[in-house]
């Protein structure tokens, strides 16, 4: 091979180390640079995918953000202690056992006794929805007449 190399003249041996190179570089790239390409478009496909998700996620977002809105007495600044005393004669948990205190203008604290278990959820439900007022702590104990429960509730808006 090197008395063969040797009777090459310069020329010869440039085309054949050009030669060399150029296999070299095509097996480089037919071993890694195929993969490498594949793996790029398949991470670009991940990225499209990824963008499209986050752009749908978004618009669910802002249409759910629409759609809860601010309650209309909340942004009305109406008193939360006057909406939970209209509340309380509409579920009929108003009179004996029921006693509610201001704290501000946007806490109020209440303790029912002897009241019925759905009527006070569905009270609290109402609150939630229209008034946008939580429950920030409870305690509920139920009483010897079956239904019955008596509550503390510390509400907030």
């Amino acid at each position: 091979m090197k008395v063969w190399w040797q009777n090459l003249n310069e020329r010869e041996r440039l085309w054949v180390t050009l030669a060399g190179v150029l296999v070299a570089a095509m097996l480089l790239w037919l071993t890694l640079g195929k993969a490498l390409l594949g793996h790029y478009q398949l991470l670009q496909h991940d990225l499209t995918t990824a963008r499209e998700v986050q752009q749908k996620m978004q618009q669910q977002r802002d249409t759910i953000m629409q759609a809860r809105g601010k309650p209309a007495v909340a942004a009305s600044g109406e008193n939360l202690y006057a909406a939970v005393a209209g509340l309380l004669a509409q579920y009929q948990l108003d009179g004996a056992g029921s006693n509610s205190q201001e704290k501000d203008e946007n806490a109020v604290s209440l303790t029912l006794t002897g009241k019925p278990f759905d009527a006070v959820i569905r009270f609290l439900a109402h609150l939630e929805r229209e008034y946008g007022a939580y429950a920030v702590s409870m305690t509920l104990k139920p009483t010897d007449k079956g239904g019955l429960v008596d509550a503390e509730i510390q509400l907030k808006r």
